[in-house]
This record gives structure tokens, sequence and C-alpha cells, in this order.
């Protein structure tokens, strides 16, 4: 091999990389942003207020979609190996990720919400008051058996003056979150609902390299655990952080996604199942927990999401089918969140769910969520790659077209 072409090798492998960090930041927004990439989305949101819809039009080839280009750097996909997909097929499997909801079980109406309102920096506004974030905050340390050393208040210092919000801005205090440290763990609170612990990192060289290490037959890389481990583990993690959760019936979630070259992670998480069929989908997608970990078996990172509490309810929309949902996805009536354009046609469409999604949106509503095979460029062979379009599940046109209108495009 020349000089020239190992170069290109390693600019290629280096492009992978950094694509499939991206990827693993757009799962992370499907499944409910932790306030680390919250924290980090607020500076790239920043930048991206005021942009719309995306405005599809059809390729000049009978039958094809081809989504506008919108000036992010990559196609944000998700890869996953194996799986019994419908390949090119009539046919639309769930996307397999522990959520409730069930294409096969009627689902009359879902509720929208009104969204906290959000800074320019995508930091939340308002939501929970700063006594019930410190009151949560001192719970969640007494839980993991720490004593916080300093406090200290999160504040957006954003001048708002000349803003068209002004008059709105003006009045909240600029708070948007508590956070705490002590005994190796950084515990925070936001405005939003959302409690997040995580060790204290110092150096690469400290000897706690997580919250927790996990039992000794749980210690190897989670995707080379078989989906009864990670659901055994995944349990085990629910009953020891039980005071966290606050379920009365919490049901584990595991699964496995692999990145554009081919590494794998296990996803743990649980909700608590409601009373109802819709209530068990609004606890999936608002009260919920995650749990992340590394390759050397560690606890690395707990997210608890108390989310219902800090929104206000607008109303109850009658739920569109997915075939009625995939009608409009084919006319072009969709969002692609983030990427770079492609083209598909329905033999493309693979996989389906439906979930809230954004969580700094005006308004919050359940969407559609397609999964688009989509080939890249330098994957690794066995590996499938999903494009992410977005179709309002809801019947609701003046609220959709809103929601969809002032999108905030994920960078």
């Amino acid at each position: 091999m020349t000089q020239d072409s190992m170069k290109q090798d390693n600019i290629k492998q280096d492009n992978l990389k950094q694509d499939s960090i991206k990827q693993e930041r757009l799962m992370d927004a499907l499944d409910r942003l932790d306030d680390d990439l919250l924290m980090e989305a607020e500076q790239a949101r920043a930048g991206a207020q005021g942009a719309k819809t995306s405005g599809h039009k059809k390729d000049g080839r009978s039958g094809r979609r081809r989504v506008k280009y919108l000036g992010l750097a990559a196609c944000l996909c998700i890869a996953v190996i194996g799986g019994s997909l419908a390949s090119g097929g009539e046919t639309i499997e769930k996307y397999q990720d522990g959520n409730p909801w069930d294409p096969d079980i009627e689902l009359k109406t879902l509720p929208a919400f009104k969204n906290n309102p959000h800074y320019g920096s995508g930091a939340p506004a308002d939501g929970m008051t700063e006594e019930e974030m410190e009151e949560w905050l001192y719970h969640a340390a007494d839980v993991m058996g720490v004593e916080m050393e300093q406090v200290e208040r999160y504040v957006d210092t954003t001048t708002w003056e000349g803003h068209p919000d002004e008059e709105e801005y003006a009045g909240y205090d600029g708070l948007y979150a508590l956070y705490a440290r002590g005994g190796g763990l950084d515990i925070s609170v936001d405005r939003n609902g959302i409690l997040s612990i995580s060790e204290t990192y110092l150096s690469e060289d400290q000897e706690q390299k997580g919250i927790i290490r996990f039992p000794e037959e749980f210690s190897g890389p989670g995707e080379d655990l078989t989906d009864q481990q990670g659901l055994t583990l995944g349990r085990w993690l629910t009953e020891k952080y039980a005071g966290l959760l606050n379920f009365d019936d919490p049901q584990e979630i595991t699964y496995v996604t692999t990145n554009l070259l081919g590494e794998g992670e296990r996803h743990y998480a649980a909700y608590d199942k409601g009373d109802t069929y819709e209530e068990s989908i609004l606890n999936f997608n608002f009260q919920r927990a995650r749990f992340s970990s590394a390759t050397d078996g560690w606890l690395t990172h707990i997210s608890i999401y108390d989310r219902l509490p800090q929104l206000e309810k607008i109303g109850d929309y009658p739920v569109i089918s997915v075939d009625e949902a995939l009608e409009k996805l084919m006319d072009g009536e969709y969002i692609q969140p983030g990427g770079s354009s492609f083209d598909f046609d329905r033999n493309d469409v693979e996989m389906v769910s439906l979930e809230y999604v954004d969580p700094a949106s005006e308004y919050l509503i359940p969407f559609y969520i397609f999964y688009v095979d989509h080939e890249y460029e330098g994957m690794k062979e066995g590996v499938k790659n999903y494009g992410i379009l977005l179709v309002p599940a809801i019947d609701a046109e003046g609220l959709s077209n809103y929601v969809m209108e002032n999108w905030v495009y994920w960078g």
C-alpha cells in the first residue's frame, strides 16, 4: 500500500469516527437527551435558532424522494447489525428499543403539550422551581450515599434587550440548573426535570472510572452480553437505584446499536409501566431512567427524567395510522432532523417507531419515526445504516404545521 493510499484510508477512518460520534448524539436525542448532551446542545442550538422546515421536493425519477440538504456536516443515521428486518418488501418492522407502543394495538388519541420556555442557548427558562431542584439534588446525594461539597447555580446570562421576546425573558431569573459535587460524583438537576449523575473526572489515571462497578459476571463489553443478561443487569440497576426512580412497576429495557465502524453499544433504560396503554407510552417518553456504561464494566452515567409535571397539556388529538403517516412521508410531508441529502423510495423504509421528539420545541407532539435504509460509503461490512425521517403522528394540522415550520434542527 502506498503512502498516499494509507493517508486516504486514515482520512476515511477519521471521517467515519466523526460521523459515528454524531450518530451517537442523535441516538441520545431520540432517547431523551441526557443533560450532558443538553449542555452541548445549548451551544449548538444557539446558532440554529430560526431554522425553518426543510422543504422537500420530488426527484426527477418517479416514485423517489429527495431530502433537501440542511447545511449540516454529515448524515446522522443509526446503524445496527443483524436483526429480522423486512428488506425491500411491503412490511415495516417496529424499531426495537423497548418502546411500549405497538402498531397492532389501537391508539385513538395522544396528548400534545406546551413545553417549558427555553433560552436561545437551549437551556430551560422555567419548569421546576429552585426549591424543587434543590430538594431533588439533596435526595439524590442521600440515595447515592455522598455529601455534597458545593452547590452551584447555572444561570443563562444572555442579554435580551432588543430581542423579540425581551418582555417574556425579562420575567425569568436566568436559572436553568443546579449542580453539586461530592464523594467522587457530579450531580445536576435542570428545570426540565432531568437529574444527571456521573463520576467526577479528575484525570485519566484516577482509580474510580465510573459511579460503580457492575457485578463480575457483567464486567465485559455490554454488546457481548445476551439480551437476557442485559435485562438481568438492567433489573439489578433498577433495584439498586430504586430510591432515585420512584417507579411502581419498572419495565427494564436493553438493546444494542452499532456505529458505522461496527462498534456496538448496549443501552440500559427503564420506565414506569402505567395503568393504561397511553400512560405507559407517556412514561416511556417522559418518566424514565437511562444508565450508561463503559466497556470495562463501570456504570458511568445515570439520567432520571421527570418531565410530565413540567409540561402543560393543551389537548388530546386523534392518532393517525402508520399507513397514513407513510403516505405523508412519500408525499414529502416530513422532517429530516439532521443530515445531508439522500434518495429513498418506499422499499427503503424498513422500521418505524412512535415517540415525542425534541425537548427544546415550543410544543411537544408525537411523531412517527421512520428508519430509512441508506448506504454510507466506508461502512463496515454487515452494518445496516438508517436515515431518520419524522412525520407528525396526530391529526392536528395547524399544530403539526407550526411545529414543523419552527423546528430547531439538530447540529
